[in-house]
């Protein structure tokens, strides 16, 4: 389903807008992470499947940017045409079109969990590999605009071989089951009253 007012053009990257490389302003900043509408367990706490259905997936965690980003743009999701152009990596510089009813629809089924910026370097993973143990992995945020949403953040994991995503171990799969079930924990499933402040523009515009 298409919504009237079409999609939501302050996703969209504008010319003059710049890559965010230091997330230190955004400390009390907010990180949403799209949500299926059950995600909870029989006991109350977050299932850490519905986190990331595989966890492969947590070495790229996607999440969006809340301020210009409002909560309830989680309802507009891209097509699988749409994901051709506008879910691809945004080039700084480059000009990006409104998108059309062909482009989105709308999923009003969707709930949302939050992490504050300035609490995702206190997330790190302990693991071994092999018999080996005394490794930690460090959370991460990284700016990773996409076409159609400049706000798309990620939480990547580093380690003393740099980013996991560009490494390969049996380790790594146990290491990231372990990142899911620690980011149901610290996850929140409200946003705090004040969460939703103006967010200074030099820290994405070019000016």
């Amino acid at each position: 389903m298409a919504d009237p007012e079409g999609y939501p053009n302050r996703l969209i990257p504008k010319l003059g807008y710049q890559y965010i490389d230091d997330f230190s302003p955004l400390a009390s900043a907010y990180l949403q992470r799209n949500m299926p509408a059950e995600f909870r367990l029989e006991n109350g706490d977050v299932d850490a499947a519905k986190v990331a259905p595989q966890s492969g997936h947590l070495a790229d965690f996607s999440t969006n940017l809340v301020g210009i980003f409002l909560p309830e743009d989680r309802r507009f999701q891209l097509t699988e045409i749409g994901s051709l152009d506008y879910g691809q990596l945004w080039l700084e510089g480059s000009k990006v079109d409104e998108p059309n009813d062909n482009h989105f629809y709308i999923d009003e089924t969707l709930a949302a969990l939050f992490l504050r910026i300035g609490d995702v370097p206190k997330i790190q993973v302990p693991y071994n590999v092999g018999e080996q143990g005394g490794f930690t992995a460090m959370c991460e945020v990284r700016h990773t605009p996409i076409r159609g949403n400049f706000w798309h953040v990620s939480l990547r994991w580093i380690n003393q071989e740099g980013d996991v995503l560009n490494q390969r171990g049996g380790w790594r799969k146990r290491m990231l089951t372990a990142a899911r079930a620690l980011l149901a924990e610290v996850m929140e499933e409200h946003l705090p009253v004040g969460a939703l402040n103006e967010m200074d523009a030099s820290i994405y515009k070019d000016e």
